[in-house]
């Protein structure tokens, strides 16, 4: 396993559709450590390039229904989120 070199939490505001009812909606979603895991790095030009994974949970604001979506994160340069 890598080591985690963001610092968390880090707050972030995603787009997010409902299946359900089509409608969008801006989500704030905190990342953590609970729920986001480093899953790969790559050596690039200026250092590592480090691929993190969020699994979110979220009830639509307009149906109520359980959106599940993954979301991927990059942080290039180091400290860099994509």
């Amino acid at each position: 396993m890598f080591k985690v070199s963001l610092n968390f939490p880090i707050g972030r505001t995603f787009e997010i559709e409902c299946e359900q009812c089509s409608n969008k909606y801006d989500y704030d979603i905190e990342l953590t450590h609970g729920n986001t895991e480093q899953v790969a790095s790559y050596d690039r030009n200026i250092g590592l390039e480090i691929q993190y994974e969020s699994d979110i949970s979220v009830n639509c604001k307009n149906c109520n229904d359980l959106i599940e979506t993954k979301l991927d994160i990059w942080e290039y340069p180091i400290g860099t989120i994509n």
